[in-house]
């Protein structure tokens, strides 16, 4: 997901997380400094960027993972109609 793919609300609640995650805002302070272990983290509009994938801060990630998988197209149908 690109950074402008998000709404105008979704990229104000990563950008507030961010700033109570620790660890979040340790890595962008080291990724700012040239510092990075991993050469694909970068930030974006203030925005962890892993790869093409935003970076979600440690509060937001079971709410990303709710809504990514609760949706009608990711969910399966159940054991029986998978088989």
């Amino acid at each position: 997901m690109e950074i402008a793919l998000l709404s105008s609300e979704q990229e104000v609640a990563i950008k507030e997380d961010a700033m109570l995650d620790n660890e979040y805002t340790s890595l962008g302070k080291k990724v700012v400094q040239g510092e990075n272990v991993d050469t694909n983290l970068m930030i974006t509009d203030q925005v962890l960027i892993w790869k093409v994938r935003i970076n979600a801060p440690q509060a937001m990630r079971k709410y990303v993972m709710k809504s990514e998988h609760d949706t009608n197209i990711a969910r399966h149908f159940g054991r029986d109609r998978t088989l």
